[in-house]
């Protein structure tokens, strides 16, 4: 009988044949982009995208429903990580608010949210990583007021980074030119990412969404 491992009974693990990994590491290496996402997305998060009612109550998910959408209002789970599904229920999130002075690490979203209210993320100061896998809409004014997710500041617009992708969202404006060029593959504008700002024209052709 051909044998694929053994189980390391130090760390409970079952680790796979030097040559069946180093076969399994270059085909993983030689997949599409598109299909290593896919990979991490189905190993790392499934069961999280689709929920019960049950399974969101366990998790600590508080939401409202409401001429089938749902909003997500707050969470009180012990998990440092918020997992915002798609749908709970078969009924489709839609919408986030409140979720403010959360003490998680990591927020996922699986969800294609029609917006994300005003605050709603706000003082989240522990809050280090957006995974985004469905779609931000329109992101009210001082959603990420006072948290740590990184940014980056690119010709004068300062850009969030979700996904390890710098031009998710615009935040902010920061230069005094009379011309914006937003060239890179930005979806998403703050509301009052350009507010009293000194500019005549901006050009974002990649956005989807305007706050």
């Amino acid at each position: 009988m051909y044998s694929l491992g053994k189980v390391n009974y130090k760390t409970f693990k079952f680790e796979l044949k030097e040559d069946l990994k180093a076969n399994l590491e270059s085909h993983i290496k030689s997949l599409s982009q598109e299909s290593r996402d896919d990979l991490y997305y189905q190993n790392e998060y499934y069961g999280y995208d689709e929920m019960s009612s049950e399974y969101a109550s366990e998790l600590g998910i508080v939401y409202e429903v409401k001429d089938n959408s749902i909003t997500i209002t707050g969470y009180t789970g012990s998990d440092d990580t918020l997992y915002i599904p798609k749908t709970i229920d078969e009924v489709p999130v839609e919408y986030i608010k409140g979720l403010n002075d959360l003490k998680i690490t990591k927020l996922v979203i699986f969800a294609e949210l029609k917006e994300v209210k005003n605050n709603s993320i706000s003082y989240c100061m522990k809050l280090t990583r957006i995974e985004v896998f469905g779609s931000l809409g329109l992101v009210g004014m001082g959603t990420f007021h006072k948290i740590k997710v990184p940014t980056l500041t690119w010709c004068g617009v300062t850009y969030l980074q979700i996904n390890d992708n710098p031009c998710y969202l615009v935040l902010g404006y920061e230069d005094f030119l009379s011309t914006v060029n937003i060239e890179r593959k930005c979806k998403s504008i703050r509301a009052g990412a350009f507010f009293g700002k000194n500019m005549t024209s901006v050009s974002a052709p990649s956005v989807e969404y305007i706050g």
